[in-house]
């Protein structure tokens, strides 16, 4: 074989070995996953995208984009008796208790307050019912077929449910709303509650640990485990990867071995 027959053959097994390794598919742990260009919603990566599986807390991204988008962000709501009952993360609402709206949409999505998105859902629906019902009507809207609400938090209940595709793609329609994208990048806020001041911090370790993270919003139930959905952007790329069903520590790794695809490819 002539030097420049070999060189040739090389060169064609380096680039052959350097492809397949560069478009390596990621091995998750989650059961449903998907990675979507947050420019033109393209789907780059999907693992039984279109699972019907729970959500978990991830619920409280098409709460908050309601909220935002309901334009009353400055209206002080009164507390009502309900969401002091729930279980689950809270601020420790009170009955009687008056908040902004924007408040409840950062203790919602910053802290995971199911009291906060309780007290969002029965203020910009009468009922949570009614909320639930809107929801849907908004989840519909925007493409995601394969969802079902019926709280405004995410706890498990029959009949709530939603897929790595469709909650990803709520997520990346919240991102271009320039008030969501400040919520859930926020790393930290002081909460003076009537029952409780604290400081909380975000749930999203992405935000501390990798680069370019800019959101959404962590979840986790015994029946649903962890769930996530997170966002990146670099140098004028941005994807949104959602996870559900994945186990632990190992719900970070899932995240990032998402977004280290879309970037790397």
């Amino acid at each position: 074989m002539s030097r420049k027959c070999f060189f040739i053959i090389f060169s064609f097994l380096l680039l052959f070995c350097w492809s397949e390794s560069l478009l390596a598919q990621p091995v998750l742990n989650g059961k449903g996953a998907v990675l979507l260009d947050a420019q033109s919603g393209q789907v780059l990566f999907a693992k039984n995208k279109d699972e019907k599986l729970p959500p978990a807390s991830i619920t409280k991204i098409l709460t908050a984009i309601m909220a935002i988008e309901s334009g009353k962000l400055d209206k002080i709501v009164t507390v009502s008796a309900n969401p002091p009952l729930l279980e689950g993360t809270r601020v420790y609402l009170e009955e009687g208790e008056k908040v902004s709206l924007y408040n409840l949409v950062l203790a919602s999505i910053v802290h995971s307050g199911n009291d906060a998105a309780l007290a969002i859902a029965e203020y910009l629906g009468g009922t949570e019912e009614k909320f639930a019902e809107m929801m849907n009507k908004k989840a519909r809207e925007l493409g995601a077929v394969n969802s079902n609400f019926v709280n405004a938090h995410g706890l498990t209940v029959e009949g709530h449910y939603t897929t790595a595709y469709d909650i990803a793609l709520i997520a990346r329609y919240a991102m271009n709303n320039s008030t969501f994208r400040e919520v859930v990048n926020t790393k930290v806020v002081d909460w003076q509650g009537k029952a409780w001041q604290t400081r909380l911090i975000n749930k999203n370790e992405l935000l501390w640990s990798y680069e370019g993270a800019n959101g959404v919003k962590t979840g986790y139930t015994t029946e649903a485990k962890c769930t996530l959905v997170a966002s990146a952007a670099r140098e004028g790329q941005a994807y949104v990867a959602a996870v559900l069903g994945s186990q632990g520590k190992e719900i970070w790794v899932d995240a990032q071995k998402l977004l280290d695809y879309g970037f790397k490819n």
